[in-house]
C-alpha cells in the first residue's frame, strides 16, 4: 500500500465530504478551548499531515477504515478506535483506496498555563464503544401520559443521537412523556434495534425546595442541536415552556425555524 509523503498536507478529494464547525462560528466551543470540530465521510485520496501540530487532536472512527501513523508505522484505524495526538508532534492519517472512512474529530488548544490534553509524547490509539455514533433515537409517546398538554401536537420525534441509559434508581415518581427507542441506523426510516432496551427520554418530576415551596421540572436526555431539527421535539420543549409557567398550551405551537 502506498502512503503519503510526510510533508504538510490537507488533501480532501472529490469523493470526501467534511462538515466542520469552528470556534469563530460557534462561540460555545471557545470556553472549552476547542478550535474546531468535524465529521468526515472520507475516501482516497483524503490525506492529512501536520508536521508540527499546534494543539491536541482527537479522532474517533465510527465506520470504515483508514490509516494513522503511530510510532513511525502506518496502522489501521477502524470503527471503535480513537486516536489522541498531543501538540507539537508529527500527526498523519489518510483514507485507503477502495474503502470509505467515517470519523469525527476535535482539535483542542491548551488553555494558557495549562498542560496538553494528554500526557503522551506521540499519537496513541485506543478502543471505544462506537455504537452511539451509528444509532439514532425514535421518541415514543408513553401512552399512560398521552393527554399531558406538553405532548399536544407531538407525534413524531426523531434525533440522530443515541439513547442515553438511566440509572437503576430512576425515580419511581417520574412521569415519563417520551420513551427512547434505539434505531439500527441514523435515518428516521430505520428499524428499531430490538437488542437495545427502551429508556425514558423525557419526563416530569415534582420537587420541593428548603422553604417548602414545590414545583415541577422537565428532564430530557435528548436535545442536541441536531436533535432539534425534529419539529415535534421543538414543539415539546415549547409546550413545556407554556405548561410549566402556567400558560395554556396551544393546540399546535408554531415552532418554525
Amino acid at each position: 500500500m502506498n502512503h503519503p509523503e510526510l510533508i504538510e498536507t490537507h488533501r480532501v478529494g472529490p469523493r470526501t465530504r467534511e462538515w466542520i464547525v469552528r470556534a469563530a462560528d460557534c462561540h460555545a466551543l471557545g470556553p472549552h478551548h476547542i478550535a474546531h470540530v468535524g465529521i468526515a465521510d472520507a475516501a482516497a485520496p483524503y490525506t492529512m499531515v501536520r508536521a508540527h501540530l499546534a494543539g491536541s487532536h482527537f479522532l474517533a472512527c465510527f465506520g470504515g477504515e483508514g490509516r494513522i501513523l503511530l510510532d513511525g508505522r502506518w496502522q489501521k484505524c477502524g470503527a471503535g478506535q480513537a486516536c489522541l495526538a498531543p501538540p507539537h508532534v508529527l500527526h498523519a492519517f489518510h483514507a485507503i483506496p477502495g474503502k470509505r472512512w467515517n470519523f469525527a474529530w476535535v482539535r483542542y488548544d491548551a488553555a494558557a498555563g495549562a498542560g496538553p490534553l494528554g500526557t503522551a509524547s506521540a499519537p496513541v490509539l485506543a478502543g471505544f464503544n462506537s455504537d452511539a455514533f451509528a444509532a439514532a433515537t425514535r421518541g415514543l409517546v408513553d401512552g399512560r401520559n398521552r393527554e399531558n398538554p406538553i405532548l399536544r401536537g407531538v407525534n413524531d420525534v426523531f434525533g440522530p443521537t443515541d439513547v442515553y441509559g438511566v440509572n437503576a434508581d430512576f425515580p419511581a415518581d417520574a412521569k415519563v412523556l417520551l420513551q427512547g427507542q434505539v434505531l439500527v441506523g441514523m435515518n428516521p426510516t430505520d428499524a428499531p434495534n430490538l437488542k437495545k432496551a427502551i429508556m425514558p427520554l423525557v419526563w416530569l418530576r415534582d420537587y420541593q425546595v428548603e422553604s417548602g415551596k414545590t414545583g415541577k421540572v422537565l428532564c430530557s436526555t435528548i436535545g442536541a442541536a441536531t436533535d432539534l431539527r425534529s419539529e415535534d421535539l421543538r414543539r415539546l420543549f415549547v409546550n413545556a415552556s407554556y405548561s410549566l409557567t402556567g400558560l395554556e398550551v396551544p393546540k399546535s405551537a408554531d415552532v418554525t425555524l
